[in-house]
């Protein structure tokens, strides 16, 4: 949660999602100075998203995301059960989407 940390007084993080998708932090990060209600809408945006990676184990929903934004990540060690498989199908359509939503609201 970049908003959060900026709120508290951290000068940033480091996670998955700031390389998965740079543009949008980078756009919470510039606006938390200048347009912070921007900031905290677009975080928000942002949790809706994260919210569907949470679906999975870690780092299993990370790899799902990475593919849903065109940077599949590879295959981990893990087996990944049948039944997972079929809701990862589900999952990347709806990351997919809530990004495009992200980027194309914010001009990203």
């Amino acid at each position: 949660c970049l908003f959060g940390t900026l709120s508290l007084g951290g000068d940033g993080l480091f996670t998955a999602i700031t390389y998965l998708m740079p543009g949008i932090m980078n756009f919470i990060y510039t606006k938390f100075e200048t347009d912070r209600e921007a900031a905290f809408a677009c975080q928000c945006d942002l949790i809706e998203l994260i919210n569907v990676v949470n679906r999975f184990t870690f780092p299993y929903g990370y790899r799902v995301l990475s593919e849903a934004l065109g940077m599949p990540l590879g295959y981990g060690r893990e087996k990944i059960p049948a039944s997972v498989a079929e809701r990862t199908k589900t999952a990347l359509g709806e990351m997919s989407s809530i990004y495009n939503k992200i980027k194309e609201k914010y001009s990203i």
